[in-house]
């Protein structure tokens, strides 16, 4: 950690079963990855996307995005490739998309999403999968944040578009996720929302549940006071019902 604002640090290596810790060269990053074949690491700071030698040694930079880079950076399984999530952060878009680019720097390009996927619903944080057999990736899409595995067309599909098959319910809420060892599964850290509706009671003083604590939000009561409206928490679907409960 650098104390700044831009969540920096240095890049460290140490031994799976413990050990010292060891500093590789003066390298700062945001995040990074080996390569499958170990050869190589993939960082990124600020806006530029770098490569060096497994010991820190040898560091190019190989894009810059001109635009901020959070996250890590991954490989393909053949090395061949990076793909790194890239935030556009302007004043009409702050919408992240995935990019593409060889692991030379050269031809980056959006990953292209399905012709049904929303403008605004942003792609991040993707993996792949031991074996490389899936490409796993973020989504906040219909509401909260979800896993999506990128399914590319095989060889002989031509003509055929990409598309992306979500992965969790819409709850609880995705905030991490790591692939299981033999490929075929995922662990997944879920948020699950929580609330209930409190009223101020007078006489003690204090807020007590309301309605055996409803999971509500944004009441509204009608002008003949008999009929609420509510959001539940937290779908934020609308319900109606009256005063008390029915």
């Amino acid at each position: 950690d650098l104390n700044d604002e831009t969540q920096r640090g240095t890049i460290w290596t140490m031994p799976v079963l413990g050990g010292a810790a060891k500093r590789l060269g003066n390298i700062t990053a945001r995040g990074a990855s080996y390569s499958p074949d170990s050869k190589l690491i993939a960082f990124n700071e600020k806006e530029s996307v770098y490569v060096c030698d497994a010991d820190g040694q040898n560091v190019k930079e190989i894009w810059n995005t001109h635009h901020m880079v959070p996250g890590n950076p991954v490989f393909s399984p053949d090395s061949k490739s990076i793909r790194v999530t890239v935030s556009r952060s302007t004043l009409e878009d702050d919408v992240t998309r995935i990019w593409e680019l060889s692991v030379d720097g050269s031809n980056p390009h959006l990953l292209p999403l399905p012709q049904h996927w929303p403008e605004d619903s942003g792609t991040y944080s993707g993996i792949w999968t031991p074996g490389g057999k899936h490409f796993v990736f973020s989504s906040y899409k219909d509401g909260s944040n979800n896993l999506y595995e990128y399914l590319e067309p095989r060889w002989y599909e031509c003509g055929k578009k990409p598309d992306a098959v979500r992965l969790t319910p819409s709850q609880p809420e995705v905030t991490a996720m790591a692939p299981s060892r033999d490929g075929n599964g995922m662990f997944v850290v879920g948020r699950l929302g929580q609330g209930e509706m409190h009223f101020y009671d007078e006489k003690e003083k204090r807020f007590l549940p309301y309605l055996g604590g409803l999971p509500a939000a944004q009441l509204v009561v009608s002008p003949d006071r008999q009929w609420m409206v509510y959001t539940d928490f937290p779908r934020g679907y609308l319900w109606r019902c009256k005063l008390d409960g029915s």
